[in-house]
This record gives C-alpha cells, structure tokens and sequence, in this order.
C-alpha cells in the first residue's frame, strides 16, 4: 500500500482519520449506550481478537480505548472487563509485532536505551491503574475513559493538521 501513497505524510493522514473515526466510534458507543451484539460463538472470539491486533498494529497504537469500546460491544462486557481483554489483546499484538520486527528490520533505527525508564515507567503505571481501578466506580471510571478518548481525538486532529 506505500508505494501507492505520494509520501509518509499521506499514510500518517490516513492512520490519523482511521484513529480519530475508531474513537468517535468508541465515545458514541460508550456515550449512547447502544444495545450491545452480546456475541458467544468463540468464532466472534477469534474474528475481533485478529481485527484487533491488526487495528492496533496498522495504526502504530496500542488500541486500548477502541479495544475496549468494540469489546463492550460485541460481547456485552463492563468497562473494566473489557479493560482486562484489553490489555491482553494489547499484549500479545505487540509482542507479535516486536517478533515481526526483530526478524525483519532490526531494532537499530531505535534508541532502546529509551526502555530503562519507560518499562519501569510502564510498570508502575499499570499498578497504579489498576490500584485505581479497583477503588473507582464502573461510573467514574467510564466518565474517565470518555474524557481520555476525546483528548485522544483532539491530539489526533492537532497532528493530523500539522500534517499539512
């Protein structure tokens, strides 16, 4: 698909606005309360775990907000439920990606020395977030995610017009 774009900058757009409509997805799911699909077939199980770990890959993110969203969704889970697949989808599609990596490119385009503090950082982070969790309400912690996915989404569109 590169060689079909003029330049980075036009993949970098397009990864822009398949974010920024994957979050807005996920507000007005989160916001409206639509009826979820409530889907048990493990055949949805596998379809959504590769949709994605092939979202988050395409789209350089982690994809931890629109994970969740799509989770609730589909399945018909709570915020923090879905936050524990999240994680775990999130996980794994990296590490596939990282593996990718490794036998493909190399690492050496990057400065790995980075990885000292922010894998410590990332740690304590993640106790925190879910020492947090654990005390904050299903209410609180959507009123949380919905105020995250809107920074998110202006983040986006502030990069997206830097772009041009």
């Amino acid at each position: 698909m590169l060689e079909f774009l003029p330049d980075d900058s036009a993949v970098q757009l397009i990864q822009i606005i398949i974010t920024v409509l994957s979050l807005v997805f996920a507000l007005f799911y989160t916001i409206s309360k639509w009826q979820s699909l409530k889907l048990v077939n493990m055949v949805f199980f596998v379809l959504i775990g590769v949709f994605l770990g092939f979202l988050s890959s395409l789209l350089g993110i982690g994809g931890g907000s629109i994970n969740v969203a799509l989770l609730m969704f589909c399945f018909g889970i709570p915020i923090k439920e879905a936050t524990v697949y999240s994680i775990i989808t999130i996980l794994f599609s990296q590490l596939s990606a990282l593996i990718t990596m490794g036998f493909t490119i190399g690492y050496d385009f990057y400065d790995l020395s980075l990885l000292l503090s922010i894998i410590p950082a990332a740690i304590i982070g993640g106790f925190l977030g879910a020492k947090l969790s654990g005390i904050l309400s299903e209410k609180i912690v959507l009123k949380l995610y919905q105020l995250i996915i809107i920074a998110v989404i202006v983040l986006n569109i502030c990069n997206g017009i830097k772009l041009n």
